[in-house]
């Protein structure tokens, strides 16, 4: 029943190592970090640093922002610059979609997110391959920086330059890209909505 409290921030293990002079504790097991109206993390173990609001969380890390969950072993928040990232590979899971990448920018403030390496995008009317994605929770706009692919019921879409609302399936594609039908048709623009 360890108990830390820095700011609004509250955390919660089952035991700690605390270095009052450098303003700090390393925490282990059922460590649990409540951030009101922003976000909970869960993990094994935790490194907090006071003096750069760093929180490091280690091991079966779990961050619950009330619009989606995240699931990924490593995850660093730096409080006072207001984001947060995986590095190691992370799933993210939302009403709507479902995400995985090898690494995870997240912004909590403007609900925004960036995430790069084999990123997968899945819901299910549509399926986005990419190696950059950035994602606007806010308004449920997926923007496609570099080479991606697009899977839809009846089509493919290939892009390097584009967005897609994941909820109405409203888009814009830029560059060229091409869209493919099932039978084989294709449709190429400089523009393309």
């Amino acid at each position: 029943n360890v108990r830390f409290r820095h700011g609004n921030v509250k955390m919660y293990c089952d035991s700690a190592y605390f270095y009052d002079g450098k303003n700090s504790f390393d925490a282990f097991g059922h460590v649990k970090v409540v951030q009101p109206d922003s976000f909970t993390v869960t993990s094994n173990k935790m490194f907090y640093d006071g003096n750069f609001q760093l929180l490091r969380a280690r091991g079966n890390v779990v961050m619950d922002n009330s619009e989606f969950v995240l699931h990924t072993e490593n995850f660093d928040y730096y409080k006072g610059k207001g984001y947060g990232y995986y590095f190691d590979g992370g799933k993210i899971v939302d009403p709507q979609y479902v995400l995985t990448s090898e690494r995870g920018y997240y912004y909590p403030g403007p609900k925004k997110s960036t995430f790069k390496r084999n990123v997968k995008l899945e819901n299910p009317n549509l399926t986005i391959v990419s190696d950059t994605l950035l994602f606007d929770s806010k308004h449920d706009v997926a923007t496609l920086v570099g080479p991606s692919h697009l899977y839809y019921k009846d089509y493919t879409v290939y892009t390097d330059n584009g967005w897609a609302n994941t909820k109405t399936n409203e888009g814009a594609l830029f560059n060229y890209s091409v869209i493919t039908s099932k039978d084989g048709k294709r449709i190429t623009a400089d523009t393309i909505l």
